[in-house]
């Protein structure tokens, strides 16, 4: 072969490498991943992204994005009730809750009403009506149950993730985002309804955000309140003049160091001392008789009154 055949020889098979180089890099770079990939299978740890994902910044609170969140509450508060009717130890532990919570607030009522019962029939001086009273008795009110045992921390996290998922998902939202909304915007809500006077400005300095932010919430501040269950006090009606326990009796029930008024206690105590004079001697009477039902409804009446003066002097809440 002469010298000029074998430097073209050469050039072509030169050219033909150049042209197979893309080709064997993007087969070696598919092997690479494979590789990769068979080697988080074996260790069972996946292999790093090129590139961590960053959390996405939360949105800044428009009307719309709050009737979004709005939606995410919904949609959060419908899992969990899904939660409520399966048969895992988180969705047990929200239904026993819920059952506590009911029951809770059903012994509120019942004493509510008894109290004021007993009050109207003290004013209308019906002391027999009064004693009777005292024998009407929910005593699964009378001691309180335990908490209900929480499950494991995993399922509570794994419950909760999936009601932040699907809140999220109503939202129009990543969860991250979510995350962040929920973090701040019940806390501002709590504000708005424990002390209305704030203004606008102050709220957006306190928690960092945009007056425009905090002006979207105030113009639906009755229905986020509602939606997170956030109550604010309740103005109480003043009670009835009623009779009160003796002072001795007061001394008894009140405990040392209670907030409050002793002095409005003391004279809630001495206002109807006749009307414990005839409890007195109705209970005398009963003890003689060995009439222990009579007595128990008797002191079961005073517990009454003495808890009603105490709530209205402010040493019970």
């Amino acid at each position: 072969m002469t010298t000029t055949a074998s430097r073209r020889t050469c050039l072509l098979l030169l050219a033909f490498c150049l042209a197979l180089v893309p080709s064997l890099s993007a087969q070696f770079g598919g092997l690479k991943k494979k590789a990769a990939k068979a080697v988080g299978a074996e260790t069972g740890v996946a292999p790093a992204p090129a590139t961590p994902a960053k959390a996405a910044p939360a949105p800044e609170v428009t009307p719309v994005i709050v009737d979004h969140y709005l939606a995410g509450i919904k949609a959060r508060r419908e899992q969990r009730d899904r939660l409520v009717q399966g048969n895992t130890p988180a969705g047990k532990y929200y239904a026993a809750v819920d059952e506590q919570k009911a029951h809770d607030r059903h012994c509120e009522e019942f004493t509510a009403k008894r109290t004021t019962d007993y009050q109207r029939f003290v004013a209308a001086q019906k002391y027999d009506s009064a004693e009777a009273l005292g024998q009407v008795r929910d005593t699964t009110c009378e001691v309180r149950a335990s908490s209900p045992q929480q499950p494991a921390f995993e399922e509570l996290t794994k419950a909760q993730g999936s009601q932040d998922s699907a809140a999220a998902a109503a939202a129009g939202l990543e969860v991250s985002q979510w995350a962040q909304l929920d973090e701040w915007i019940p806390l501002m809500v709590n504000q708005m309804v424990e002390g209305p006077d704030q203004n606008n400005q102050a709220l957006a300095s306190n928690f960092g955000r945009k007056v425009g932010d905090v002006e979207s919430i105030r113009a639906r501040q009755a229905d986020l309140a509602k939606a997170l269950g956030i109550k604010g006090r309740e103005k109480k009606p003043a009670p009835a003049v009623v009779a009160a326990p003796a002072p001795a009796a007061a001394a008894a029930t009140a405990q040392p160091g209670a907030a409050g008024d002793p002095a409005c206690y003391q004279s809630e105590m001495n206002k109807s001392q006749g009307a414990l004079d005839a409890m007195g001697q109705r209970a005398e009477a009963a003890q003689k008789k060995g009439d222990n039902k009579t007595m128990m409804a008797i002191a079961d009446s005073i517990s009454l009154v003495t808890t009603a003066a105490m709530r209205k002097c402010g040493m019970l809440h």
